[in-house]
């Protein structure tokens, strides 16, 4: 296809998001770093035209450091460092930070910038002292992109420059054109927008072709707009398997067209930023006819879906049942906190306070049992030509909620939970 409209110098940024949840088999995470996280941080080392920015929550990190794959931790140190990879934060175990209560939006946000600074940044502080410290993470990536105003605020409120959102949550006027960047007028951070038909054209489309691709990025080129492609790292080499390929071919197409291939914070830097008023309740599973319907989670939260009601019913008494508890307070051994993983199960247990290792471990399952898989893999809708219904995965979040409730001596909420999971597993 020719253009022979003027040619706009623009950049174009891939947001990648990898995830696995905490009840992973460590067999399916193996095979997935061998297939598409390897080799995507390969091709990002190997192309040095190539930036791109990463989300990777603790919940991942702590799998690859659990399955062996502590190296594969390495390389994305190595690459963030040598500035090939920007990171973003989010919640450390995948919640949808829109459902759940604040207070517990803002531990899942915390814990992961702990552990965003123990696997990528350093153990010291600047004067030496025991510290964990990461430097330049200014990006916050919402699980399933889920936003609404007041996590918008509240990522605000904690220093975020930018937020990336799906541009459904645009509110749409007559006219509209796609832009990458928008602000909003009380606020300093940043709203970052995919573009969605380029993204889901290349995450869904799993025979897509190069060349389909190029055209559509020119044409928005033609417009002299950046542009941010963002969908689930995994699509490159696990969903499909020539995805590497095609990832290579793609940034090579793009370099060779002179795109700039940019972090998100670079093409932030230099975008022009719209004023908005508000933002649209939304998430990336929604397009523009569902979120104007009030369908704003239609994998997560279908209205005819038993398991998902009786789900959220559930998740939502644990999570009020915890807001009646204190923060918790580590009141021995406190030096060591400083550094510690809290969330690294075999180090946890082999603390002797025996006080201390039980308020943390609560304080993780809490955490865990927030992750959204629980909600997709009950959703039993077909995406992509894939059926997303895995009982085990239910299952196993049910086990998540029991032992937070035991561990917690929480004897009232641990009769409602197993009362719960028979009515759940009875029509699973």
């Amino acid at each position: 296809m020719a253009f022979n409209a003027i040619i706009f110098n623009v950049n174009l940024a891939f947001l990648l998001h990898i995830y696995q949840p905490p009840t992973q088999e460590h067999g399916a995470v193996k095979e997935i770093t061998e297939t598409s996280y390897a080799p995507i941080l390969k091709t990002i080392k190997n192309k040095p035209y190539l930036k791109l920015t990463l989300n990777i929550p603790l919940s991942l990190s702590y799998l690859l450091h659990v399955t062996g794959s502590d190296d594969t931790l390495g390389k994305i140190k190595e690459l963030f460092e040598a500035e090939k990879i920007e990171l973003t934060s989010t919640g450390a175990y995948h919640p949808l930070l829109t459902k759940i209560p604040d207070f517990l939006a803002e531990q899942e946000i915390v814990l992961n910038e702990r552990g965003l600074a123990y696997y990528f940044g350093k153990n010291k502080g600047f004067e030496g002292e025991d510290a964990l410290m990461v430097k330049d993470i200014v990006g916050f990536f919402p699980p399933e992109a889920a936003i609404n105003s007041t996590i918008i605020s509240q990522l605000d409120a904690m220093g975020y420059t930018w937020v990336f959102a799906d541009d459904v949550a645009v509110p749409r006027s007559s006219g509209y054109l796609y832009n990458p960047v928008y602000h909003l007028e009380d606020q300093n951070i940043k709203i970052v927008t995919r573009h969605k038909g380029i993204s889901d054209m290349l995450s869904f489309k799993r025979f897509v072709e190069l060349g389909d691709l190029i055209d559509q990025i020119l044409f928005v080129r033609q417009e002299g707009k950046d542009l941010v492609l963002a969908l689930d790292g995994e699509f490159f080499g696990h969903h499909y398997d020539e995805g590497i390929s095609l990832l290579e071919s793609m940034v090579e197409e793009l370099n060779r067209l002179g795109i700039n291939l940019v972090t998100v914070k670079e093409l932030v830097s230099q975008a022009d930023s719209l004023p908005l008023k508000e933002v649209v309740e939304s998430s990336w599973g929604a397009n523009l006819e569902q979120v104007q319907r009030g369908e704003i989670y239609p994998l997560w939260e279908k209205p005819d879906n038993e398991v998902q009601k009786m789900l959220w019913e559930l998740q939502h008494k644990v999570g009020e049942d915890a807001r009646q508890d204190k923060d918790i307070e580590i009141k021995a051994e406190a030096d060591m906190f400083d550094t510690f993983p809290l969330w690294d199960l075999d180090r946890l247990s082999k603390l002797e306070d025996v006080e201390v290792k039980n308020e943390i471990f609560k304080h993780i399952l809490l955490l865990q049992s927030l992750h959204s898989d629980q909600f997709w893999w009950a959703s039993n809708q077909d995406v992509g030509g894939k059926m997303l219904y895995a009982p085990e995965f239910v299952h196993k979040a049910l086990d998540l909620y029991k032992q937070y409730a035991t561990v917690a001596e929480k004897k009232e909420l641990l009769a409602y939970i197993e009362d719960m999971s028979q009515r759940i597993e009875s029509i699973l």
